[in-house]
């Protein structure tokens, strides 16, 4: 039996120990006991950047980046990128269309030249006889 009612009404009994407004005050106490003791949400930890980025783009060395050397950083991260696939593909692109086939990912994987560089391959290189 749910509290106070009888099939699918109030129950008088109860409707005489509780007006109208205690009857709304039990309904929400659920609510308000469980914001009462509900646990504020932590803090969002700031994300801090690595001191060799703060090094180079913080440029009033406020230990912060502003738009434009947030912006900075942002071109020349950009700007390796391209410079990455340029020469991913002047390596790889055997038939010279511009982009990799399945083929040449394949090779260039093997090769150890992925999207990190290429530094696994160049490792392997180094320490095979």
């Amino acid at each position: 039996m749910t509290a106070g009612l009888v099939d699918g009404r109030m129950n008088t009994s109860f409707c005489k120990r509780f007006p109208t407004r205690g009857r709304l005050v039990l309904l929400a106490f659920p609510l308000i006991v469980t914001a009462a003791f509900a646990e504020e949400p932590a803090p969002e930890k700031a994300k801090t950047l690595p001191a060799a980025i703060l090094r180079k783009y913080d440029a009033d060395r406020d230990g912060r980046l502003s738009e434009t050397e947030r912006a900075a950083w942002k071109e020349d991260v950009q700007r390796g990128r391209a410079e990455a696939q340029a020469r991913r593909l002047e390596r790889f692109d055997a038939n010279h269309d511009g982009k990799l086939d399945k083929a040449e990912k394949a090779e260039a994987a093997k090769a150890g030249n992925t999207k990190s560089g290429g530094k696994a391959a160049s490792a392997a290189k180094e320490t095979s006889p």
